[in-house]
């Protein structure tokens, strides 16, 4: 059985690798583990300090894999990513983070970069929430959410990961302004799990181009 190793920015993704990757590719062969980010135990950090993990991580052995699953959301210049003025340069959003991606294999030791498969969420986990409006009615009471305000956000983003990253309009603060009890970890990875893998990867092409690359190593 092939190992990867998915670093994780939070315990959202890691419950989302636990629950659903890990099961997903469990089929190709591939075992699973989500570490955090270590240098801050969860939570966007520098460059200088992620590289590190990566390049520890594809030290186990010859035929361990890694890749990363962060946010775009939150990444700021101070973080110092490889390439990181030339994607802020960039107005494409796919194309934006396809150069930090490659910024971050290149920066990796050249040996190592044919196990390392970078990537960076756009632009935050939440994002896969939105991929099916039913779910939300299925798992929330009328009361407990504005499950109309959530269909318009649904209606108005045929690929969730177009959903923009302001701080007052990122996929986590429209969930959160439209549920009264919104909890990322539980409920996120909960609503995912309902909507399955495969509806989750129609909606969002660069989450299943990932998911593609991850069943090829």
């Amino acid at each position: 059985m092939k190992k990867l190793i998915v670093i994780c920015e939070g315990p959202t993704e890691q419950v989302f690798c636990k629950n659903i990757i890990k099961v997903h590719l469990k089929s190709f062969d591939i075992d699973v583990e989500y570490p955090l980010i270590s240098h801050s135990n969860g939570g966007i950090v520098k460059w200088i300090n992620l590289k590190p993990q990566i390049e520890t991580s594809l030290a186990i052995n010859d035929e361990t894999f890694v890749t990363t699953f962060i946010d775009y959301y939150g990444l700021e210049s101070h973080h110092s990513y490889p390439k990181w003025s030339e994607a802020v340069a960039e107005a494409d959003k796919d194309k934006k983070m396809e150069i930090l991606e490659d910024g971050m294999l290149k920066d990796i030791l050249v040996d190592r970069q044919p196990r390392f498969i970078p990537y960076i969420q756009l632009h935050e986990f939440e994002a896969l929430v939105f991929s099916k409006y039913s779910a939300f009615v299925d798992y929330y009471e009328p009361s407990e959410a504005n499950l109309a305000g959530l269909q318009s956000i649904c209606t108005a983003h045929s690929n969730p990961e177009t959903i923009n990253n302001l701080p007052s309009t990122a996929p986590s603060k429209r969930l959160k302004n439209n549920i009264s009890r919104y909890d990322k970890v539980t409920h996120g990875v909960d609503i995912c799990e309902s909507i399955g893998i495969v509806t989750i990867r129609a909606k969002c092409p660069r989450f299943n181009n990932w998911i593609d690359k991850l069943e090829k190593i």
